[in-house]
C-alpha cells in the first residue's frame, strides 16, 4: 500500500495548497486524500503484523479508495491522474487478497 500511501499524501498537499489559492472545489479532495492515506497506513501496518482485524481494515481501504477516486474524478485534474491509478489499484488489491466486496 506504499504506493498509494505516498500518491494520497502527495494528492492530498496538492489539494490543499489548491483550496488554500481560492479554489475551494479541492477541499473536499483534500479531505478524501488525507483520511484515505491514514486508512491505507494502517491497513499496512495490520497486514505486515497478520493481525486478525487486517481483513476489516482493508475493507475500509478499499471503500475508501473508492470514495477518493469518485471525488476526485469530479475535479478532472490530470495532476491527479497518478493517486487516482494507485487508489484504483491499492482497493484492487485489497479486494483479492481479503475478498472484500465493491462498495455500492
Amino acid at each position: 500500500y506504499t504506493d498509494a500511501m505516498n500518491e494520497l499524501n502527495r494528492a492530498s498537499r496538492y489539494s490543499y495548497d489548491k483550496a488554500v489559492a481560492g479554489k475551494k472545489e479541492y477541499a473536499g479532495a483534500a479531505r478524501a486524500f488525507s483520511d484515505c492515506a491514514e486508512v491505507a497506513a494502517t491497513a499496512a501496518k495490520l497486514t505486515a503484523q497478520g493481525s486478525p482485524m487486517a481483513p476489516h481494515v482493508c475493507e475500509a481501504l478499499a471503500k475508501s479508495c473508492d470514495a477518493t477516486v469518485a471525488e476526485a474524478e469530479k475535479l478532472n485534474d490530470p495532476e491527479l491522474t497518478a493517486c487516482l491509478d494507485a487508489c484504483k489499484k491499492a482497493a484492487l488489491n485489497v479486494r483479492e487478497m481479503h475478498k472484500v466486496s465493491k462498495a455500492p
